[in-house]
C-alpha cells in the first residue's frame, strides 16, 4: 500500500558559523509520528510563496508544526514590546501553504504554532506574550525532562475525548503566544 505523503512545514535554523545560507530542520518526534500512523513525511523549507502550490501539489496532508512566533501583522496588531523572534519568510509561506491545503481539501493539522497559523489564516488573533496575560496558566515549561505539568479540559464529545476516554489530559507546553480570539469557524475542544 502506498504511504500517504505528509507535508511538514520546519523551522529556520539560525546560520552556523562558517555556512552559507540557513537551515531547515523538523524534530524527528513529527517525522516519526507520521511513520508510525502510515505516513511518509515530506519536508517543506520555508520558501517563496509562489512555490506553495508544487509542494501542495505532491501531498496527502499538511502538518503545520511549532516554533518561533507569528508576526501580529497577520492579524492586525502591532509588535508587543516583549514579542519574541518572527521568521516573515515562515509565516509567509505556512499562510500560503494552509489557504492551498484547505482549498485542495486535504487534512490539515497544527500543532503549537501550527494551530496559531490555522487560527490566524481563518481571521482569529492571538495573545502575543503570554506571560504578559492576567489569568493564565504557567506555558513556559520548566520541566527538563519534558513531563507534562499542567491540564486540558476536553470538550465531552470531542475525537480528542473518545480517544483517550476522559475529559482531561495533562501536558506540556513551550510556547509564549496562543490563540486568543478563535476564529468563527473554527472550534476549541481543549483548553488550559
Amino acid at each position: 500500500m502506498k504511504r500517504p505523503k505528509i507535508l511538514l512545514s520546519s523551522s529556520t535554523l539560525a546560520k552556523p558559523a562558517g555556512s552559507v545560507g540557513t537551515n531547515s530542520a523538523v524534530g524527528s518526534n513529527y517525522s516519526n509520528a507520521i511513520v508510525k500512523t502510515g505516513g511518509l513525511p515530506v519536508l517543506a523549507p520555508s520558501l517563496e510563496p509562489s512555490l506553495a502550490q508544487d509542494f501542495i501539489d505532491i501531498s496527502d496532508g499538511l502538518l503545520l508544526i511549532g516554533g518561533v512566533d507569528v508576526n501580529p501583522i497577520h492579524f492586525g496588531q502591532s509588535p508587543d514590546i516583549n514579542l519574541g523572534f518572527v521568521d516573515k519568510e515562515r509565516d509567509d509561506f505556512e499562510l500560503e501553504l494552509y489557504k492551498l491545503a484547505k482549498a485542495k481539501g486535504i487534512p490539515i493539522f497544527g500543532i503549537c504554532r501550527g494551530i496559531q497559523v490555522i487560527n490566524i489564516a481563518e481571521g482569529g488573533t492571538l495573545f502575543q506574550h503570554l506571560p504578559t496575560v492576567d489569568n493564565t496558566i504557567q506555558h513556559g515549561q520548566k520541566n527538563p525532562d519534558g513531563s507534562p505539568f499542567h491540564m486540558l479540559r476536553l470538550e465531552p464529545n470531542s475525537l480528542l475525548a473518545k480517544k483517550y476516554n476522559s475529559l482531561s489530559l495533562n501536558t506540556n507546553s513551550y510556547h509564549p503566544q496562543a490563540i486568543d480570539k478563535l476564529a468563527d469557524n473554527l472550534k476549541a475542544v481543549a483548553w488550559s
